[in-house]
C-alpha cells in the first residue's frame, strides 16, 4: 500500500473522545479525498501511539507503532520508519494538531522534504494567554513554527480572525473546515417538553464547571443531566447531589440523550467551534451560553435560539424562558439547512487542500 498523505496521532489514547470514533472520523475526511480524487484515490496511512491498530475502516490504513504511550521523538522516527516502508514519498503530512503532532510533522519534513505540512488549530489561541508556562511556551512555538505549514486549518471564521491578534497567518494558507456532524439520527427523535439543564462534554476546569454549578443553583437538581467524565466529576457529583450523572458516552449514546435535554447550558469561557452547541441545534435544542468566540458566531446568525450571557443572574433567566417556552422545532429547520450545506462544501475544500491543490 502506497499513500500520498499521512496523519499523524500521537498518543491517541489522551484525546477527551473515544479512538474508535476519532479514526472513524479521519475516515469520513478520507472519504472525501475519495470523492475528489477518483479512481487515483490512495487511502491516507493513520500512523498512531497509545492504542493497537485498528482495521475496518474503508478509507484509510491505521499502523499503530506502540500501544504504549511515547514521546515526541521517538514516534517521529518510529513514524519515519514506517514510513520509508510504507509511503516513502508522502505528498502531505497531516497534524490534526499544531503541538506534538506538527512538531513531529516538522521533523519528519527534515528526511521527507517534498512533503507539504497541514495542520490545525481547534481552540481559541487566547486561551494561551493565560498564566502557565506551558501555555505560553506553546504560543511562542506557533509564533516561531506556525509559518512552515503549507495549510492551517481552522473551525470558524471568527477564530481565524481572532487568531490574527496572536500569531502573524497568511491568509493564502488558512481556510475553514469545521469539525463534520455524522449522524443518521439529527431529526428523527421527537423531543418532548423537557425541563432538563444539560451539560455536555469533558467535565474539566477549563469548561467553565465551577461557574455551571453556581448558574443552575436555584434549579431543581432532578432538572440537571451532565453528560461525559473528567478530572472534576467526582467534585461535581458531590456538589451536585439529586443530578442525572450519564458518564462516559459514545457518540451514539449523546445523540440519542438530546431527545430528553430541554436546553444545553455552556459556560466554557474559551470555546472556538462549539461541538456540543451545534450538536444541540440539530438536534432542537436552545443554548444558553457564557461569550466566547464560537457562541458569538453562532448567535450573530441565529438570535432566537442561542442566548449569550455576561452574569449568573442573566443565565438563569434565559434558561428559565427557553424551559417556560418551549421553542418550536421548526425554529431550527435553518439552521439544520445551513449547517449541511455549509458542511460538504467545507469538506471539499478540505480534500483539496490535503491534496495540495488549494
Amino acid at each position: 500500500m502506497s499513500s500520498s498523505a499521512v496523519i499523524l496521532m500521537p498518543n491517541i489514547h489522551r484525546n477527551a473522545q473515544p479512538i474508535t470514533e476519532l479514526l472513524a472520523r479521519q475516515d469520513f475526511y478520507a472519504s472525501y479525498l475519495r470523492r475528489y480524487s477518483g479512481t487515483q484515490f490512495r487511502k491516507p496511512l493513520v500512523i498512531i501511539s497509545g492504542a493497537n491498530d485498528r482495521a475496518n475502516f474503508e478509507n484509510i490504513e491505521v499502523h499503530s507503532i506502540s500501544s504504549k504511550p511515547m514521546n515526541v521523538f521517538v514516534f517521529a522516527l518510529r513514524s519515519l520508519q514506517v514510513i520509508k516502508g510504507v509511503s516513502p514519498n508522502p505528498a502531505s503530512l497531516i497534524a490534526g494538531t499544531p503541538f506534538q503532532p506538527f512538531l513531529i510533522a516538522l521533523i519528519l519534513k527534515l528526511f521527507t522534504p517534498k512533503a507539504k505540512i497541514h495542520t490545525a488549530i481547534h481552540g481559541e489561541l487566547g486561551a494561551l494567554k493565560r498564566s502557565g508556562f506551558s501555555n505560553l511556551l506553546k504560543l511562542y512555538f506557533l509564533r516561531l513554527f506556525l509559518r512552515s505549514a503549507h495549510s492551517i486549518r481552522f473551525v470558524s471564521e471568527k477564530q481565524a480572525e481572532d487568531a490574527k491578534k496572536f500569531v502573524k497567518l497568511n491568509n493564502k494558507r488558512a481556510f475553514i473546515t469545521p469539525v463534520p456532524f455524522v449522524t443518521d439520527s439529527v431529526g428523527s427523535h421527537k423531543r418532548n417538553s423537557s425541563s432538563f439543564i444539560a451539560f455536555v462534554g469533558r467535565i474539566q476546569k477549563e469548561r467553565g464547571v465551577e461557574e455551571w454549578i453556581e448558574v443552575v443553583k436555584p434549579f431543581d437538581r432532578k432538572q440537571l443531566l451532565i453528560i461525559g467524565e473528567g478530572p472534576e466529576a467526582q467534585t461535581v457529583r458531590m456538589l451536585l447531589v439529586g443530578a442525572t450523572f450519564t458518564g462516559a458516552l459514545t457518540n451514539k449514546e449523546v445523540q440519542e440523550n438530546w431527545a430528553e435535554i430541554g436546553v444545553l447550558l455552556s459556560t466554557a469561557p474559551y470555546e472556538s467551534y462549539g461541538l456540543a452547541m451545534l450538536e444541540a441545534l440539530l438536534h432542537g435544542v436552545p443554548i444558553v451560553s457564557k461569550e466566547n468566540a464560537g457562541a458569538i458566531e453562532l448567535e450573530q446568525r441565529y438570535p432566537n435560539l442561542i442566548k449569550l450571557y455576561r452574569t449568573k443572574d442573566q443565565a438563569q433567566q434565559y434558561l428559565k424562558e427557553f424551559i417556560e417556552k418551549p421553542l418550536d422545532r421548526k425554529e431550527f429547520d435553518a439552521f439544520r439547512k445551513d449547517f449541511f450545506t455549509e458542511q460538504e462544501k467545507s469538506l471539499n475544500l478540505l480534500a483539496k487542500v490535503w491534496l495540495n491543490e488549494g
